[in-house]
């Protein structure tokens, strides 16, 4: 699995034909994105941080906790160092993963704060194992997306897929 800058890297070379990446992806032409699907983010924590759930924490709150987040090569972080600098603050994680879904496993047990999407953590939070923490800004709302070359042909597979 390649994250987006790869994955836009590999499009762009013609090693694939398309890629489904999330957004931001920053592309220009010859690249093509089709949105397909929207989702939100949402701040998620272990049980443990239960009494914070009632509060509604800024960007600058998030700073006094352990935080988890994806790796500094990532789109998702790019996406989040350029939010917590909006607010007047840094992105500093005490921990990184390589992909989205290490981070609920990290959260569960009880190693910090995160951003997921809402899909992803819902069953989890109705389950009771971790809970949602409640924020002041707002997250922009995100896209999962294919991106391809409308300069390169596609193999037949891919146009099938694509349509």
């Amino acid at each position: 699995m390649l994250g987006t800058p790869q994955a836009i890297n590999s499009v762009c070379n013609g090693e694939i034909d398309f890629a489904v990446v999330t957004t931001p992806t920053n592309v220009e032409g010859p690249l093509k994105e089709i949105k397909l699907k929207a989702f939100q983010e949402i701040l998620v924590g272990g049980r443990s941080f239960a009494p914070i759930v009632s509060e509604k924490l800024s960007f600058k709150d998030l700073e006094k906790y352990p935080f988890i987040c994806l790796g500094m090569k990532t789109t998702t972080y790019n996406f989040y160092s350029q939010l917590f600098n909006k607010y007047g603050c840094e992105i500093i994680p005490d921990i990184e993963t390589a992909t989205t879904d290490q981070v609920l496993p990290l959260v569960k047990s009880e190693l910090g704060l995160a951003f997921l999407p809402e899909e992803m953590a819902e069953e989890e939070i109705r389950k009771r194992k971790i809970v949602q923490i409640g924020l002041n800004e707002e997250i922009p709302k995100r896209y999962v997306c294919m991106l391809y070359d409308f300069k390169r042909p596609m193999s037949l597979i891919a146009q099938k897929l694509k349509k």
